[in-house]
């Protein structure tokens, strides 16, 4: 069982590559685990936080079995796990 918090590394202190805002400026990118992640979220609203990064840390899916995330919100633990 992985220990809290054993993360490859942190998973909110990347950046994500510079874009054009200018069509997109009511829109954050936002990267995850050092930008192998990165979601594109509005900049107010309904957005993910790290609750939902440290629920999916939790989640141990054994290999070869699915996953069903009830009242996902954004899908952001989906695409976590």
């Amino acid at each position: 069982m992985r220990q809290p918090f054993d993360l490859p590394c942190s998973p909110m202190n990347a950046t994500a590559p510079d874009v054009d805002r200018a069509n997109n400026s009511q829109l954050t990118d936002d990267a995850l685990f050092a930008g192998r992640l990165i979601c594109r979220q509005p900049r107010h609203g309904y957005r993910f936080s790290v609750d939902a990064v440290l629920a999916a840390h939790f989640a141990e899916p054994k290999p070869g079995l699915r996953v069903l995330d009830l009242g996902c919100g954004c899908g952001v633990i989906g695409l976590i796990l």
